[in-house]
């Protein structure tokens, strides 16, 4: 079986890729940043697995070019720079988590009752 190597996560390549979208670059979205990790300081991912880890960043749950809500914060949670990669990766090898429309007809995650539904993706 092959394996997939995350090329991203070698010593080496320590700077982030920038992405396409420049609403991450505005001043709104670095306030808003740092406002919602003063909010929500820990990164959701590894209180899931029982683990505390400080968020560096805000994650839209269903990535933006998906389909996401880019302003809706029930498509954002706070994550730490690894959880993140990981995450990523898992997206861009077919991860899919079950969405709803909000008001607007963009995609946030799936609600079961007030409980929001983020599926754990295994990584091999």
């Amino acid at each position: 079986m092959e394996t997939v190597k995350r090329f991203w996560t070698h010593p080496a390549c320590t700077d982030r890729k920038s992405t396409a979208d420049k609403r991450y670059k505005t001043q709104w979205w670095k306030n808003y940043s740092e406002t919602f990790r003063r909010k929500h300081p820990l990164c959701a991912e590894c209180e899931r697995k029982g683990m505390v880890s400080a968020a560096s960043l805000v994650d839209h749950i269903i990535r933006v070019n998906f389909g996401g809500s880019f302003h809706d914060p029930r498509n954002h949670q706070s994550m730490c720079d690894p959880c993140h990669r990981d995450k990523s990766f898992a997206e861009r090898n077919g991860l899919s988590l079950p969405y709803q429309l909000n008001d607007d007809g963009e995609k946030i995650p799936f609600d079961r009752g007030g409980v929001s539904f983020i599926s754990k993706y295994s990584l091999p």
